[in-house]
Order: structure tokens, then sequence, then C-alpha cells
């Protein structure tokens, strides 16, 4: 998503110190999930894990770290280190108004078919992440009326072997109006401009939506926003786009999550500068027990490029174990399996991932 609708990701109201640390092997039966040259891979993943939160009089820090290590068994070209860090400063001005301030790095890397790759065959790319944020949280009455700003000036740049593929620069201007009108229901409106630039070329987007967010009891959460776009770039195209979340804890033991969404977005592929992003997504949890956790999600995930008649379809199944075996200690046991359709290629790709985890957590 190219936006979070303004909503804020960390709840500044209590402290936070923890460290938690995993190492897990992980078994791929197709690497690219690709129909040609289908290649097997296993790994070794150890990840580091920091959340660190102190409130202040009047503001709070909060500094996540992620490092993440990938070591393959076959072919050394796999190796990989990742890190992502985010700082954020919150302010307290006044009871109406905060004020947020964010800068995040990410290193990360993708083979072809992974998200944000999806049109990249038998290709391991590295990608770097770099955004600044403010964040304006305005509201007479919070609790009645609220609005929110954000404007945010980002870039990612994906690379093959030290040699840049594309970089895409965003500036953005998003704001969200929220406004009472029972006790438990809001109706909200929602404006994003963005401009963008790949390599030369320029793009402008324009959104704008209506929607609402309504509880029922405390027990179901559902947030509606739907609208128009107008993205400029090689040719004017209009369109609808949506976000939908619908998250619902059934009972004590049964929680159900809804999501979906339809954005026109910068594409990463060189063949085309825009693409439509149409996504969907399932998780239904189920608690056993205090100490045992299962869940299951579905996904899917569309990619229609606006310059060429080429689209990529994936679907994704994902089954989750995780048993507390002690206090702080945490096993997990996942097993995925996913599908992908590309117009150009005639056959379906297909791919297995099974993963064991073991997690200790500070």
């Amino acid at each position: 998503m190219s936006t979070r609708f303004c909503q804020a990701n960390v709840v500044w109201d209590k402290e936070i110190s923890e460290f938690r640390t995993s190492v897990a092997l992980e078994h791929n039966d197709n690497l690219f999930n690709s129909t040609t040259d289908s290649l097997h891979e296993r790994f070794v993943r150890v990840l580091g894990d920091i959340r660190w939160l102190a409130l202040y009089d009047g503001f709070g820090v909060y500094f996540p770290t992620t490092i993440k290590y990938r070591a393959a068994d076959i072919n050394a070209e796999f190796d990989a280190s990742e890190v992502f860090l985010r700082p954020e400063v919150h302010f307290f001005v006044q009871d109406q108004v905060e004020l947020n301030a964010a800068f995040s790095y990410e290193r990360s890397n993708k083979l072809g078919g992974d998200s944000g790759a999806e049109f990249l065959q038998n290709q391991s790319i590295e990608q770097l992440s770099k955004s600044v944020e403010l964040a304006l949280l305005l509201g007479r009455a919070p609790e009645l009326q609220y609005l929110h700003f954000n404007l945010n000036l980002a870039a990612k740049e994906q690379r093959l072997k030290n040699q840049s593929l594309n970089q895409i620069d965003t500036l953005q201007l998003d704001a969200l109006y929220g406004h009472r009108f029972t006790e438990d229901s809001y109706w909200l409106s929602h404006l994003n401009l963005q401009s963008e630039q790949s390599g030369r070329q320029q793009s402008e987007l324009i959104e704008f939506g209506l929607g609402f967010k309504t509880q029922f009891a405390s027990e179901h959460q559902l947030s509606v926003i739907t609208g128009i776009f107008e993205r400029s770039g090689d040719s004017k195209r209009r369109g609808q786009y949506w976000q939908v979340s619908d998250s619902w804890q059934i009972n004590a033991d049964h929680q159900l999550r809804l999501l979906t969404s339809q954005r026109s977005e910068v594409s990463t592929t060189l063949n085309a500068l825009t693409q439509l992003r149409t996504q969907a997504a399932v998780l239904y949890q189920i608690t056993m027990s205090a100490d045992h956790q299962l869940s299951f999600s579905l996904e899917y995930n569309s990619l229609a490029l606006d310059e060429l008649n080429r689209t990529h379809d994936s679907w994704a199944g994902f089954l989750l174990w995780r048993w507390s075996v002690i206090d702080r200690l945490t096993t997990a046991f996942s097993f995925g399996h996913t599908t992908a359709k590309d117009t150009l290629i005639e056959d379906e790709s297909a791919q297995n991932l099974i993963n064991m985890a073991v997690e200790y957590l500070w």
C-alpha cells in the first residue's frame, strides 16, 4: 500500500524494552516461483529484533531495529543480510494536537516472484528504501472529529550486482478527516496527492475517497474507504481505488481478519511506468490453548501494467502453528503454497515453502 491512511502503527501509552531472536530452517522447492529452471534451496535464517519505546514529559521515542541474515545451503550466491530501522519521535503538543516524525531505512533482498519483484525471473536483487515522514494529528475533540496529515518523502532503489536497475522517488501528502455520527462510528474523507519519478519519467496521482469506520461492541471493527483516482504518466488514467479491513474477535479463541485494496502505483519494471495493484487477504487464527496457536491465511495479489497488456496474478496459502514451549521460548512450524500466472508465460508456476523456527524473547 502506498499509504497507511494516516493510521499510527505505534501506541504511545506504554514503554517497551524487548529483544527477540530466532533461528529458522527453511526449504523452498521453487526458489523463483518460475516455470523454467526450477531451483531448490535450503536456508538458515537468523533474526535479531529490538523494540524500544520510552516516554518522557511531552514526547516519546520509539526505536525498532531488525537485522536478518540468510545463509543458503546449496548456492552461496543467495546468502544475504537485511536491515530495517525506523526511529520515531512523537510530540504530545496539546490534548488536541500531536506531531510525529519518523525516518526509516530498509535494505532487503528479493527473489524473482516476490512482492515488489513480480516481473523478475531467475534473479536475486537488493532493494534499498528510505523515507522521512511527518504526521500531524489535529482534533478539537478527537473523540468527535479529527484531521490527520501525513507528509512523506521516500526513495526506493533496486540493484543487481551493485548496478541500479530502477529508482522511484515519491513526495506524498495524505489527509484523513473523521467525524463521529454514532457512539462507535465515524464518517471518513480521504485525500492523497503524490508526485513520483521513475528514471526520467514523471507521474502524478490524485485520490479522493469517502468511507466510514465502525466498531460493534469491542469485538468487530470495520473500516471502508473507496473513491476515484487520476494518474498521469504516459497518458492520463482514471479508475477506482479502495481499502477495506474487517477485524472480528469471534470469541476468546477465534479471530478473523479480512483485507482488500486496490491502488495505482509506479511500477518497478522497466517496461511500464505505472500499474494497478489489487490485493485481498483472509487471516483466521485459533488459540487452542495458552501454549498453542494455529493460523491460516489466504492471499491474492494481481498486478496489471498500464502501458502493456500484461498482468501477473498470484495466490498464496499459509498454515502456521506456534507452540510456547516454556516462558519466552517459542517454536513455530509453517507451510506455504503459492501459484502464479503471468500473461506472457503459458504455464502456471507453483512453489512450496516449509519453515521451522525457534524464537526467544528477552
